[in-house]
């Protein structure tokens, strides 16, 4: 069965003129996400970011493309770009799932920078600013590196529900990370980050503890601090490659 891809993706550098606020594109493909965007953000001073994909049979692609469109008529500013908000990507997530899409976020994140590996490594040949793409392996899957923190954080939780938010706190201690830290608590990330359109946190998919109490983790991961956080996990018996 032939099959394409429903996607949300957004660049920081685009913003609406008259709210200042950060749109988000839904759009679909019968490709890859990255023939579709990608590429388009190798010319662009920020980089297009998939937020989520969902994988659909070609015959309801179109129509679930649509009705999302409709649900946010009202929040169209210029053709598949629309100003909504968390809630709102959630409730599209939702849609996904009813109509029976499949999440292929991790693959195509995959798959976006293998492709464009080659081309980044000549375009970041005398340009210390562009940014690393290297890709790394936890239990025979890849991933970028804020997910790569993530799937470990994920990981532990599970095999050690007896920690609270406050010794995972200590165990990822923020200073592996920075000034935003490795965890932190979903409802303070809310509050905090309230009227910031980007969170810093991957908020769509927080880690539920044993106590009742979510955590989210930080997305902002690079060259700078992801090694601080492979020793770490190195040092609690994950193999990272």
């Amino acid at each position: 069965m032939e099959t394409g891809l429903l996607y949300v993706v957004y660049n920081e550098w685009i913003c609406d003129p008259n709210s200042g606020k950060m749109p988000y594109k839904i759009g679909i493909t019968s490709g890859t996400v990255e023939s579709r965007y990608y590429g388009l953000g190798l010319k662009m001073p920020g980089d297009f970011i998939c937020e989520f994909a969902y994988e659909f049979s070609q015959n309801s692609l179109k129509d679930i493309e649509v009705n999302l469109q409709e649900l946010f008529q009202k929040d169209r500013i210029n053709g598949e770009w629309f100003l909504i908000n968390d809630t709102q990507l959630f409730a599209i997530r939702a849609v996904c799932e009813k109509k029976g899409g499949k999440l292929v976020t991790e693959k195509i994140e995959h798959e976006i920078e293998s492709e464009t590996k080659n081309t980044i490594k000549k375009k970041a040949d005398g340009n210390k600013n562009i940014k690393d793409h290297t890709q790394y392996k936890f239990k025979d899957t890849y991933f970028g590196k804020g997910r790569l923190v993530l799937a470990v954080i994920d990981d532990f939780v599970k095999n050690n529900a007896q920690y609270s938010y406050n010794e995972l706190e200590k165990i990822f201690n923020k200073e592996i990370q920075g000034s935003v830290g490795v965890i932190g608590k979903y409802e303070v990330v809310l509050e905090k980050y309230k009227n910031i359109k980007h969170k810093r946190h991957f908020l769509n998919d927080a880690v539920m503890l044993n106590n009742g109490e979510k955590i989210v983790v930080s997305t902002e991961w690079g060259t700078g601090n992801i090694n601080k956080f492979i020793e770490k996990a190195k040092e609690l018996g994950f193999i990272i490659e």
